[in-house]
């Protein structure tokens, strides 16, 4: 069985230690929040549309955590 978080829950953490913290709880997958309620702390939506860089290098932060 595999056991993931909905990342909101650690808003107050940046997206990195978000997910340092998740792997290291021994967690396999996360929910990642895009807005409305309860916000996108961890997903600047805009910011990623506008470039492919940061969408890589987003995608990156999460691949490399398994």
């Amino acid at each position: 069985m595999k056991l993931g978080v909905f990342t909101v829950l650690f808003a107050n953490k940046s997206f990195e230690d978000m997910l340092d913290h998740v792997k290291a709880d021994g967690l396999d997958a996360v929910e990642i929040g895009t807005g409305g309620y309860p916000g996108n702390a961890h997903c600047p939506i805009d910011e990623l549309l506008e470039d492919e860089q940061k969408r890589k290098d987003y995608l990156e932060a999460v691949t490399s955590r398994g």
